[in-house]
């Protein structure tokens, strides 16, 4: 019981920084455009998928989000 006392109170220790410091979590999240990888070519299943899906993430995340095609 005694190792699993010191146990927790190390590992609050340990993540004591994280939780403090107030510049980790005022980063904006994404910051810059993203970009969709599709290993098929162009006006497939997937590539009609990844365009839809990504209609969709630039709605929500205000991001610019670019579908590239890499067959082979």
């Amino acid at each position: 019981m005694k190792n699993f006392r010191m146990i927790f109170v190390w590992s609050l220790l340990a993540m004591l920084p994280i939780i403090v410091s107030p510049g980790i979590t005022s980063a904006s999240f994404p910051e810059r455009q993203i970009e969709i990888l599709v290993p098929m070519g162009v006006g497939g299943g997937a590539d009609t998928a990844a365009r839809v899906i990504a209609e969709g993430l630039k709605t929500q995340l205000k991001v610019p989000v670019v579908v590239t095609n890499m067959p082979g």
